[in-house]
C-alpha cells in the first residue's frame, strides 16, 4: 500500500478539497459569464474561460500539488499520507471542475440562448462593484496598505510566539455526553483517571540483593511524591522486590512453614540479606504469586518495572516523570538503568513530534511554492518578482492565523496545525488568480490603477463569492459537540476570510508598487 489509513491529521483534506472545488467552479463560471456578457456564443465564452482562468488553475494546482507532496519528506508517516491524499484530491478536483463546469455551462446556455438571445446576467455584479471600491487603498495608498499588512503580520508573529503545543485526547469527548459526565465524576472523586499507571522500567543487573533493596527504597520515596496514589503513607506501587514480599505473605497465610523457605533464601524481616539468593526467591515467589511476579518482570528476566498508580493526567505527565526519576536514585546507585514511561508520556511525545514535523512541513511547503512561482514567472514573464508577490497572501495569512490561535487561547497541535496548511492551500491559489488576471488586464488597460481595478472587480469578486460561501459552510462546525471540531471550523472560516483580505487588499498594493518600481527602473535605464 502506498499510504496508511485516514488519521486525525487527514480531517483537513475534505475541508481543503471542498474549498478548492468551490474556488475552481466560481472562477470558471464568473469568467464564463463575463465573456458571455461581451457577446460571444456559449462555446466561445467557454473557450476563453478555459484559456484564461484555466491557465491560472493549472498553475495553482501544480503549486498546491508540489507544496503538499513535500510532506513526503516528513519522518512521520501520517504527515506523508496527508500530503499524498491532499495532492490526489486536488488533482481530482481540478480535472472534475475544469471538464465539468465549462461543459455544463455551455450546454445549459445553448438551450437558454434559443429562447432568449440576451446575454446572461452576472449574479456577482453587486459584489463586483463592492470589490472595485476596495481598490482605492491599493491604488491611492499602496505603501500605507502594505505597511499596515506588514505591521499586523509582525504583531501576529509576536503573539504567536506564545503558542503552546498542548493536546488532550479528552477534548474529543462530546460535550454534555454521558462520557463527559463520567470523566467529571472520576476527576472529582478520585482525582483523575483511576486506571492511570506509570512505569519505572529497569534494566541492567537486576538479580542482586542490592538491586532489590534499591527497589524497596524507591517505593518508599514514592510515598510523598505528588500525583502518586497511596494509602496510610505507602505508595500504590509494585516492584519485583515488593512482589516477593507479597508472595511470602500469601504463602505464610496458607502454610506457616513457607516463612522458613523464604528465610533460607535470604528474605529478612526488613528486606533482603546481603547474600540472598535472588533467583531462588524469584522462582519461589513465582509459584506463590505468579500474576504479581509476571506483571513486573519479563519472562527472560532482562527487563523489570515498578508499576506505580498515578493521577497526573496528560498535563502533569512530564513533571511526574521527572519526580519519579529523582525517586529512583537508589536504583541508579545500585547500577540499575531506569526509564520512566506511561501512556500519557507517549501521547505527549507523539503529539510533540507530530507538531514539530507539521511545522517543518509548513515551512517546506511555503518554500517549495515560492521557488516554483518565482521560476514560473521568470520563464513565462521574465518577471521573477511576480512569484514573490503572488506568495504574499499565504505568507501573511499563516502568521495572522497563528496569532489568532493564540488570542483565542488555542494551542498549535496536530489538529489546529492543519489550519495553517489550509492557509497555504487556499492562499496560494488566491494569490495566483490575482496575479494572473493582473498581468492579463495590464496589457489591455491604460495603467496599473485601471488594471488593479479590473482585476479586483472581476477576480476579486469571484474570490469573495467562493470565500464567503466556503467560510459559511465551515462556520457551521461551531455547532459540533466536539470541541476540536468547533475550533477547527472557526479557525478555518477565519483563515479563509484572512486569505481573501490579503488577496484583495495587500497583494494589489504590492502589484501597484511592483509596476511603479519597474517603470522607474526602466526610465533610469532609458
Amino acid at each position: 500500500e502506498w499510504v496508511g489509513a485516514f488519521t486525525q491529521i487527514s480531517i483537513a483534506i475534505p475541508v481543503l478539497l471542498v474549498g478548492l472545488g468551490i474556488d475552481y467552479a466560481v472562477h470558471l463560471t464568473t469568467r464564463y459569464r463575463e465573456e458571455r456578457s461581451r457577446g460571444p456564443d456559449p462555446a466561445g465564452a467557454a473557450r476563453v474561460a478555459m484559456i484564461t482562468v484555466g491557465g491560472a488553475l493549472v498553475l495553482a494546482t501544480v503549486t498546491t500539488l508540489v507544496g503538499f507532496l513535500t510532506n513526503l519528506a516528513s519522518p512521520i508517516p501520517p504527515i506523508g499520507d496527508f500530503g499524498v491524499f491532499t495532492a490526489l484530491g486536488v488533482l481530482a478536483a481540478f480535472v472534475v471542475m475544469v471538464l465539468l463546469v465549462p461543459s455544463a455551462r455551455n450546454v445549459l446556455d445553448r438551450r437558454a440562448a434559443r429562447r432568449d438571445s440576451r446575454p446572461p446576467r452576472n449574479p456577482l455584479g453587486p459584489l463586483t462593484r463592492v470589490m472595485e471600491g476596495t481598490t482605492v487603498l491599493a491604488t491611492r495608498l499602496p505603501v500605507t496598505t502594505l505597511l499596515l499588512g506588514i505591521g499586523v503580520t509582525i504583531v501576529s508573529i509576536v503573539v504567536a510566539s506564545g503558542l503552546t503545543t498542548e493536546f488532550s485526547q479528552e477534548d474529543f469527548i462530546p460535550e454534555d455526553s454521558e462520557a463527559e459526565r463520567l470523566v467529571a465524576v472520576v476527576d472529582d472523586l478520585f482525582g483523575g483517571d483511576v486506571v492511570e499507571e506509570t512505569g519505572i522500567v529497569m534494566t541492567g543487573n537486576l538479580f542482586t540483593p542490592a538491586a532489590l533493596e534499591a527497589m524497596l527504597a524507591t517505593e518508599a520515596n514514592l510515598a510523598d511524591t505528588p500525583d502518586v496514589r497511596g494509602a496510610n503513607g505507602t505508595a500504590q506501587a509494585l516492584s519485583p522486590a515488593s512482589a516477593i514480599l507479597l508472595a511470602a505473605g500469601l504463602a505464610a497465610e496458607d502454610d506457616p512453614a513457607a516463612v522458613a523457605e523464604y528465610a533460607a533464601l535470604g528474605l529478612t524481616d526488613t528486606g533482603f540479606a546481603p547474600d540472598a539468593d535472588v533467583i531462588g526467591l524469584m522462582m519461589l515467589a513465582a509459584g506463590d504469586a505468579p500474576q504479581e511476579i509476571g506483571s513486573v518482570i519479563a519472562t527472560d528476566g532482562s527487563v523489570a518495572a515498578i508499576r506505580v498508580s498515578t493521577s497526573a493526567g496528560e498535563a502533569g505527565a512530564e513533571a511526574l516523570a521527572e519526580a519519579l526519576t529523582a525517586d529512583a536514585a537508589p536504583l541508579a546507585d545500585a547500577g540499575v538503568d531506569v526509564v520512566v514511561t506511561s501512556r500519557n508520556l507517549l501521547i505527549a511525545e507523539v503529539s510533540t513530534t507530530l507538531t514539530a514535523a507539521q511545522q517543518r512541513s509548513i515551512a517546506v511547503t511555503l518554500a517549495a511554492a515560492l521557488v516554483l512561482l518565482v521560476a514560473y514567472y521568470a520563464v513565462t514573464e521574465r518577471r521573477p518578482m511576480l512569484g514573490v508577490v503572488t506568495m504574499i497572501p499565504s505568507l501573511l495569512v499563516v502568521a495572522w492565523t497563528l496569532g489568532t490561535m493564540r488570542l483565542m487561547g488555542l494551542s498549535f497541535n496536530v489538529l489546529t496545525g492543519t489550519v495553517a496548511s489550509l492557509a497555504i492551500g487556499i492562499g496560494v491559489p488566491y494569490g495566483i488568480h490575482i496575479t494572473h488576471r493582473f498581468t492579463e488586464d495590464l496589457e489591455r488597460c491604460s495603467g496599473a490603477t485601471e488594471a488593479v481595478r479590473a482585476t479586483v472587480g472581476h477576480t476579486g469578486a469571484a474570490l469573495a463569492g467562493a470565500a464567503l460561501t466556503t467560510a459559511a459552510g465551515f462556520g457551521v462546525l461551531r455547532l459540533a459537540s466536539i470541541i476540536p471540531l468547533q475550533q477547527f471550523g472557526a479557525m478555518t472560516a477565519i483563515t479563509i476570510v484572512y486569505s481573501l483580505l490579503a488577496a484583495v487588499l495587500v497583494q494589489p498594493s504590492c502589484l501597484v508598487l511592483w509596476h511603479r518600481t519597474g517603470r522607474w527602473l526602466q526610465a533610469r535605464r532609458g
